[in-house]
């Protein structure tokens, strides 16, 4: 499901019960969070742990349930449970989606183009139900949409740790940046006011990305990275690579890579609908008599 990257700790909650599941396999764990496989009867979920490190934040953490709990939409992972551990740690239950991230799936190699739409298109229609409710997910990323192994939808949006719901009263204080630096858009990195479309701006850098077969910044500092987001042009993805780019998804990704929300695609509707123009076949004009 996600890619491992297990410390001790994670490997010594395996085998308890949190939120209900028990803990049979540990998938990521690093300084602040683990994620986990867990079972209830025939039931499975991804269970996320805040370890007591975070709990500094837990105000920012119990919102991340309550965001997850006001969407229902197949391409948006489903919140189950909640629960506390003794030692204070946070844990959040969501539904178990069987398949990949888009980070494993793309470190396999080039995704062809008819496979790309329909993943753009279900990251577009779960973006558009988070979007809805007044939320932005704020770390749009591969690591954070699964790519299920069979059936529909394409993509499902997980991970709502850095959830921002719009009119609330900021859980962080002015000039705080939070996200991934390669996947930031320009005003997010510069903890300015933000809205949907900075979930926006990081599907472009993920269109980028497979059009290019790399990223449009990169570099070995985080602050470089969000510099680069605001300051230097961006490429052309056909100028990154040998492969042929479609012209018109060339274009998708430079709208939505703006640098000015103002001239960005301007909603995860229209998203969806340039997406689906794309999708469909190009049929050849004949001339008549």
């Amino acid at each position: 499901m996600i890619d491992s990257l297990v410390t001790s700790r994670g490997t010594d909650l395996v085998g308890t019960r949190a939120a209900g599941f028990d803990l049979i396999r540990c998938i990521v764990d690093r300084r602040m969070t683990g994620v986990f496989e867990g079972v209830r009867g025939s039931e499975r979920a991804a269970v996320k742990i805040y370890y007591p490190s975070w709990i500094s934040h837990s105000a920012r953490d119990e919102r991340e349930d309550l965001a997850q709990r006001q969407i229902s939409h197949p391409c948006v992972a489903r919140a189950l449970a909640t629960d506390r551990l003794p030692d204070g740690s946070l844990v959040l239950a969501s539904e178990w989606i069987e398949g990949e991230t888009l980070e494993a799936r793309l470190a396999r190699g080039p995704l062809p183009w008819p496979s790309v739409v329909p993943i753009l298109r279900d990251i577009a229609r779960g973006l558009g139900a988070i979007h809805a409710a007044r939320i932005v997910h704020r770390d749009i990323k591969p690591s954070n949409v699964l790519v299920p192994a069979t059936g529909s939808p394409s993509a499902v949006i997980v991970d709502f740790g850095h959830v921002y719901v719009i009119d609330e009263a900021r859980l962080t204080a002015t000039g705080v940046v939070l996200g991934s630096a390669h996947y930031m858009a320009p005003e997010q990195a510069q903890g300015h006011a933000i809205d949907h479309r900075v979930d926006l701006y990081a599907v472009g850098v993920i269109l980028y990305r497979i059009l290019a077969g790399c990223l449009p910044f990169d570099h070995a500092s985080p602050a470089e990275v969000m510099r680069m987001h605001q300051q230097e042009p961006v490429p052309p993805p056909h100028t990154r690579t040998h492969c042929d780019v479609p012209p018109a998804a060339e274009d998708l990704c430079l709208w939505l890579l703006a640098k000015d929300p103002a001239h960005r695609v301007p909603n995860a509707h229209v998203l969806r609908a340039t997406l689906e123009v794309l999708e469909r076949p190009v049929h050849p004009v004949q001339a008549t008599a």
